[in-house]
């Protein structure tokens, strides 16, 4: 029997009228990946649907009315590809093409629908967000010391399950190739199996984090639903129960307890899991590290673990002083780390580094920085969605007014992505710049914010809420950073 061949499941094709779009799932390791496509290319391509490569040839050539040669000539480099293929104002990922096996999910494509008009092959912003964020609360079970959520005055915000449920339908219609839940902790929203529940439905996996030790029920239940291929995230600073109480506020000895029964449910049931461990003025030491190593080293399950320095927050009524942890203490722990990382197999381990003084690196560095930097996925092929379904364009800038694009109570997902608000944002005048900004008068405005923009984030962490519109702190033109931001 002829092999047959599918478009790998993880690519999903979509039209944007003057162009297609390939755009990838993403996955723990690799976020969402898009990639620009000729409509004749994808034309060709939606016949590759679980048949023979040949079928599929004959089918294209005479829907088209291109020769078989040619179009076999397009089909046959993209079969179990192993680099990436570029041509022709395209950019084929690796495996395209694989084979069918029983089971595996098979999109059908009409190619009717890749019909464009006014081509224009350069990536930009979506008609429709590739991938969504939904806060679904800010409650936690914890209360962090270095919280970088803006959890003042919306601890109860909440829409219903129903409403959630909806929002999760029409993304899936428009064609989003994530939806990831955040919060607080997904699992203080008292229905968040539902939720799960309805994410699974359409395929979505989102890859979760909390510091609430669950119980029994739970975990069989997360057993139940989770694509094993998705590790759950622990939260864990510490396994110190005095510094456990310092920094998430809860009584120490009892949450060490209730986390490790938590670690020995994970491991009993088979759920994969990762742990990731935040650095601050309060666990910044060699012994808390051995802490939580004494009761990780030989568990089968545990799949890597992440140890970052504590950043500083825009949310908090207190400086970064109060919390960072300690150059020096970050060096010998990335040190211990290392070494350790030698005779380790199991899982991997992710070393600490240090938050830098911006002020401190030469201009010809930080151009070349901000030259090469990504870009920024908000309001172009992402949106976030707060928990009182406000929709704002960055999980870190919550409810900052100049960001808010709709709600989610009085519009859609799609009126609200291609609303005037939304679209301004983008399409950012230099005229609605504040004169106290040098974007103000920058020669390189607009090609700066044509399609990569800036990190907002890093800009009003560095410079205040009111000053969203100066430059980004890598930018040449950057204004020193006078507030306490770094652990140098």
């Amino acid at each position: 029997m002829e092999k047959q061949y599918i478009i790998n499941p993880r690519y999903i094709l979509r039209n944007e009228l003057d162009k297609i779009v390939l755009l990838m799932k993403p996955d723990p390791v690799s976020p969402t990946l898009i990639c620009v496509l000729h409509p004749i290319y994808a034309m060709i391509l939606c016949f590759v649907d679980g048949c023979p490569i040949k079928e599929a040839v004959v089918k294209a050539s005479n829907y088209l009315g291109i020769g078989e040669k040619e179009i076999m000539n397009i089909i046959l480099p993209l079969i179990e590809n192993k680099k990436i293929i570029k041509g022709f104002g395209s950019i084929f990922p690796k495996d395209f093409l694989i084979e069918y096996k029983s089971g595996m999910e098979r999109r059908k494509y009409n190619p009717d629908d890749f019909q464009c008009s006014n081509l224009n092959l350069k990536l930009s912003r979506l008609k429709a967000p590739a991938d969504i964020i939904c806060n679904i609360t800010m409650k936690c079970y914890t209360d962090c010391m270095y919280c970088y959520a803006d959890r003042h005055g919306h601890l109860n915000y909440k829409m219903s399950p129903e409403k959630i449920c909806n929002i999760i339908d029409e993304a899936y219609n428009l064609g989003a190739v994530s939806f990831k839940l955040m919060g607080g902790d997904i699992f203080q929203y008292k229905e968040w199996e539902i939720i799960l529940e309805k994410l699974k439905s359409y395929g979505y996996n989102p890859c979760l984090s909390t510091k609430y030790p669950l119980k029994e029920k739970d975990v069989c239940k997360l057993k139940e639903i989770l694509d094993d291929k998705i590790p759950l995230q622990i939260s864990l600073d510490t396994l110190i129960p005095k510094n456990i109480q310092s920094i998430l506020h809860v009584k120490g000895e009892q949450y060490k307890d209730d986390i490790i029964s938590f670690i020995e449910l994970l491991e009993k049931y088979e759920v994969n899991y990762i742990i990731h461990t935040v650095l601050n003025l309060y666990n910044d030491t060699v012994e808390d590290i051995k802490s939580i190593e004494d009761h990780i080293i030989n568990r089968k399950f545990l799949q890597e673990w992440f140890v970052d320095s504590a950043k500083c927050s825009m949310y908090l009524p207190y400086d970064y002083s109060y919390y960072k942890p300690s150059k020096e203490n970050v060096i010998k722990i990335a040190s211990y780390l290392e070494n350790l990382s030698k005779s380790m197999d199991s899982f991997k381990i992710h070393i600490p580094k240090i938050v830098k003084n911006h002020n401190k690196i030469d201009q010809e560095k930080k151009s070349r920085i901000f030259n090469s930097r990504v870009s920024c996925s908000g309001n172009v092929s992402s949106m976030y969605i707060l928990p009182d379904g406000k929709v704002t364009i960055c999980e870190e800038l919550y409810w900052h007014p100049h960001f808010i694009i709709g709600d989610l109570n009085l519009n859609s997902i799609e009126e609200i992505w291609n609303s005037p608000k939304a679209h301004s944002l983008f399409y950012l005048n230099q005229s609605d710049i504040s004169k106290d900004s040098p974007c103000s008068i920058c020669k390189d405005f607009k090609d700066c914010h044509s399609y990569k923009h800036v990190c907002w984030r890093d800009v009003i962490l560095a410079y205040g809420t009111n000053n969203w519109d100066f430059p980004d702190p890598f930018c040449p033109l950057a204004p020193p950073i006078l507030k306490d931001i770094s652990m140098e």
